[in-house]
């Protein structure tokens, strides 16, 4: 029988942290993120947000990574919020979420207390909003929350959303202020809320002292491992909890805990574990989301590297099921990729495909690395052609315009360029294309991609929860 310090030491050993929560605000690619976020802000009618991706989610960036002051931020949304129509997202309230992560303490603490009973939006800013219930367990102003929620006869503070939403928000926090908010959330009445914030410390001691008091019925020191598994959700990413059961010798899961822990690792797969999903049933092979959770716990695939991720989905695909039926598999798949919540931009499978192997083999020639280009590696569509991609791989190489006029030019040039770590030289490309006004609506999918690369080597802001992926809204902090 093991102690539960040697669980506490394990679990440390083996577990990362999601760099959402560990990273901090700085970032190589900032300028990059700002300059994606404004485009797709600034040309709406044509090709902006649309109906995918709620506007809000790019002003954030925008105004995160562009360094934008208050008063910068706060007319940003003004003008986001007037004289123009957006998308049902931001109509439930988006952008005021937003503005409100923005405002002081004692000015948002002053718009709670104007949330009247039975206002139609209470359930949205109360119940719901992840940002501002992280906002307020910042400010010290937990009190004033729950006062507002309790005022409200349509709303309960016992509802399993609001729990969800409360333990993201503490899971998010800064490790100073985990356990004060835990203890905070268990005065008021939660039980197994203060354990998921607790078990979210890089230091578990808290949460294994709280565990002790607050055994659950069948809970023992054998059980642990499996509570700690459904404390620990949010805060699951990456490594997950791989060889932790053989290290302590535990018995097998329970089936209900098995199912958690590989809900939890699929998050690992972002941005494409919805299609991972997808694929699996669809026809795909059973094995394929264990066989990739294994190269990255083995450190073989890096999950923040998209076109790895990629290729690595096509490998075990085609290993599986043979290339003919692979293609037949993906030919209508539409794999949609979000940035941080529900909203997501839709991109064909086959071509998301084709991107990332012309982007591997492409870009090495475009560094200089080898002089002669590859042929057309086996399999690979026609949209575009192969043919079309090395021309423009040679047009890079000669310091030329993207051969032709049309859209699609410009945004090959931009993949290769980014994949040869051409970051700004990327965007420029992109945005040119904006200012040519010719633009399609094909180019939120590329753009959203791009940005979603960019946002996985920096501060990671994808909500790691995917049965509630919400903005958090982090300014200046972790």
């Amino acid at each position: 029988m093991f102690r539960l310090p040697d669980l506490a030491a394990a679990i440390l050993a083996c577990i990362a942290l999601s760099p959402a929560l560990a990273a901090g605000p700085s970032c190589p690619r900032a300028p990059e993120i700002a300059a994606l976020s404004d485009i797709l802000l600034t040309h709406p009618e044509k090709y902006g947000p649309s109906n995918h991706i709620p506007a809000a989610e790019f002003a954030y960036l925008k105004i995160k990574y562009g360094k934008l002051d208050n008063r910068e931020a706060l007319q940003l949304l003004k003008v986001l919020s007037s004289g123009q129509p957006r998308e049902a997202f931001d109509k439930a309230g988006m952008l005021e979420e937003l503005r409100l992560s923005l405002l002081s303490p004692d000015e948002r603490l002053a718009y709670v207390k104007t949330l009247m009973p039975g206002r139609q939006d209470n359930a949205f800013f109360l119940i719901h909003s992840t940002a501002l219930a992280r906002a307020m367990m910042k400010d010290g102003q937990l009190p004033a929350y729950f006062s507002a929620i309790d005022a409200d006869p349509k709303l309960t503070a016992k509802s399993v959303e609001l729990a969800l939403v409360l333990s993201l928000a503490g899971a998010s926090l800064d490790e100073a202020s985990k356990t004060p908010v835990a203890k905070q959330l268990e005065a008021y009445g939660y039980s197994n809320l203060p354990a998921t914030i607790l078990a979210s410390k890089e230091d578990i001691g808290d949460w294994i002292a709280y565990r002790r008091t607050h055994l659950l019925p069948g809970d023992n020191t054998t059980t642990l491992y499996e509570r700690f598994i459904r404390d620990a959700g949010p805060g699951l990413r990456r490594k997950g909890l791989s060889g932790l059961a053989q290290l302590l010798a535990i018995p097998p899961l329970g089936e209900a805990a098995a199912y958690e822990l590989a809900d939890r690792q699929l998050q690992q797969l972002a941005p494409l574990d919805e299609w991972v999903g997808q694929l699996s049933r669809w026809g795909g092979p059973g094995t394929l989301k264990p066989a990739l959770l294994k190269q990255i716990d083995e450190g073989t695939l890096d999950p923040t590297n998209v076109d790895d991720l990629t290729l690595a989905i096509v490998k075990e695909l085609d290993q599986a099921l043979g290339q003919a039926e692979r293609q037949r598999l993906v030919a209508k798949q539409t794999i949609h990729l979000r940035i941080i919540s529900y909203g997501a931009n839709p991109f064909p499978a086959q071509a998301l495909i084709d991107i990332a192997l012309a982007r591997k083999i492409l870009a090495p020639v475009l560094k200089g690395q080898f002089a002669q280009i590859p042929a057309k590696p086996v399999g690979f569509g026609n949209a575009p052609p192969w043919e079309r991609w090395v021309e423009t791989v040679r047009a890079l190489q000669e310091g030329k315009q993207p051969n032709g006029t049309s859209p699609i030019a410009y945004l090959m040039a931009a993949e290769l360029l980014q994949a040869a770590g051409r970051d700004r030289e990327a965007v420029a490309m992109l945005s040119a294309l904006a200012q040519k006004g010719d633009m399609y609506d094909g180019m939120t999918a590329f753009a959203t991609k791009f940005l979603t690369a960019l946002l996985r080597q920096c501060d990671d802001e994808m909500n790691v929860t995917r049965l509630h992926p919400v903005p958090l809204y982090r300014f200046g902090e972790p």
